[in-house]
């Protein structure tokens, strides 16, 4: 999860990671930081991905929303910033990519 928060965290004005019962000490290592636009909630697992999903979109509050698993990252290559640039100035297109 480390590799994946730190693949974002230059871009992304806010970071919204759900626990759903870590037993390791990555969540410390979060907490230690000290980001201000890291947000970390705690959801008790129940078995349904898409449950604990919508529950962290439910917390978001900017206008983007990208779904990142912990074992994924975003290579500095991969023009994210060219395509958010691109949704702005497109503000009423509509879209969900995968990769």
């Amino acid at each position: 999860m480390i590799k994946s928060l730190l693949s974002i965290l230059d871009l992304a004005d806010e970071i919204i990671i759900v626990d759903t019962g870590s037993e390791d000490n990555t969540l410390d290592l979060i907490k230690k930081m000290c980001d201000k636009k890291i947000k970390i909630f705690t959801f008790n697992w129940c078995d349904d991905f898409s449950k604990a999903r919508n529950f962290a979109n439910a917390k978001a509050t900017c206008d983007w929303i990208m779904i990142l698993d912990a074992d994924e990252i975003v290579r500095k290559n991969d023009n994210l910033k060219f395509y958010l640039t691109y949704l702005r100035i497109f503000d009423d297109f509509e879209n969900t990519a995968f990769n």
